[in-house]
């Protein structure tokens, strides 16, 4: 079953406005909230679930609400992470409510070469993404230019990072080949080999150099299978663009390094080689101001503290053996 325009979702909550396109396993809906704000609507695709067996429908559908697990995980800790609402279940339709972020990507831009800064500007918004996802224990698996919106916001254009719907953990290993997750020229190998191979933040550090190569030169960079197998060599960025500076053409070739381990490991350690300047390096990504004490919480965490230590107190008591009352207390001949 498909939505259609004008249906009311969730008692009314949502209103479809329109399809809003449709992918590999999902199609996506402009819907409109009661108060007025717009919003995307993401289902899997009803016609694909009736052609897949019961193991990979499970599976999928399992996919479908860990990216909403995974999201609401993230969402609301940084402006660069697109929001979420609840997930609602509509006429045994799973709804996924995201924020609508536009129809306009870092691969649909206009001006195909960014100047350095404006570039470096969006790398460290993303990158301030990243860091809450990996602070999580996540790797997000699909930066690229299409999973990156240009959002207006007030007199200027912020990068937003959405499409977590190839989030794993890190410690989960790759047992098959996944060429639905095979983006050419974005994802490193280890997401192109089938055992053994871990990915880590270090799997997104390349794909996020090599969004970074593809802003600064307007070509796709070379795709790590084709390195690993054909013996292709990856083209510094300079020879596209000769005005790319050598810092950050060093830094995206240590980010796209081939083989896991000889990639700056974390995505501070990447962007600290794209150096401080103007686009606000010198912060740390993994440094957000702290939120202030929430005292009503920990004072019913205290609370309940109190309540158990009381309780082992009193089962304590009652464990222990009764005194000898033939001698005298040492306590209490000490009292005066």
């Amino acid at each position: 079953m498909y939505l259609y325009p004008e249906q009311k979702l969730q008692n009314g909550r949502y209103t479809v406005d329109r399809e809003l396109g449709r992918g590999r396993f999902a199609i996506t809906y402009l819907a409109t909230h009661s108060n007025g704000d717009r919003w995307v609507i993401k289902i899997l695709d009803p016609a694909l679930l009736q052609s897949l067996g019961p193991t990979e429908r499970d599976r999928l559908k399992t996919m479908f609400l860990n990216e909403g697990i995974a999201l609401a995980r993230c969402s609301g800790k940084s402006p660069y992470i697109v929001r979420i609402n609840p997930p609602f279940e509509e006429n045994g339709i799973a709804c996924l409510p995201l924020e609508y972020m536009g129809n306009t990507t870092l691969a649909d831009r206009p001006e195909r070469i960014l100047p350095e800064k404006v570039a470096l500007e969006y790398i460290r918004q993303v990158g301030e993404a990243l860091a809450i996802v990996h602070g999580k224990k996540l790797v997000h698996r699909d930066i690229r230019p299409g999973n990156i919106f240009l959002v207006p916001r007030q007199d200027h254009t912020e990068a937003v990072l959405t499409d977590f719907g190839l989030v794993m953990d890190f410690d989960a290993e790759l047992t098959q080949t996944r060429t639905q997750a095979q983006i050419k020229g974005f994802s490193p190998i280890e997401l192109f080999v089938s055992t053994g191979q871990r990915v880590g933040p270090y799997t997104d550090v390349y794909s996020l150099a090599a969004t970074l190569y593809e802003m600064l030169t307007g070509k796709v960079p070379v795709d790590a299978f084709t390195r690993k197998v054909k013996q292709g060599d990856l083209v510094t960025p300079q020879v596209h663009n000769p005005e790319i500076s050598g810092k950050v053409a060093k830094a995206i070739m240590a980010g796209m390094a081939l083989e896991p381990e000889q990639r700056p490991q974390t995505l501070a350690a990447w962007l600290k080689l794209l150096g401080g300047g103007e686009a606000g390096f010198n912060r740390d990504p993994n440094s957000h101001p702290k939120p202030s004490v929430n005292w009503e919480k920990w004072g019913v965490i205290w609370a309940a503290v109190a309540v158990i230590v009381t309780l082992m107190l009193w089962m304590g008591d009652k464990l222990m053996p009764e005194p000898d009352r033939s001698q005298p207390n040492p306590t209490e001949q000490q009292q005066p």
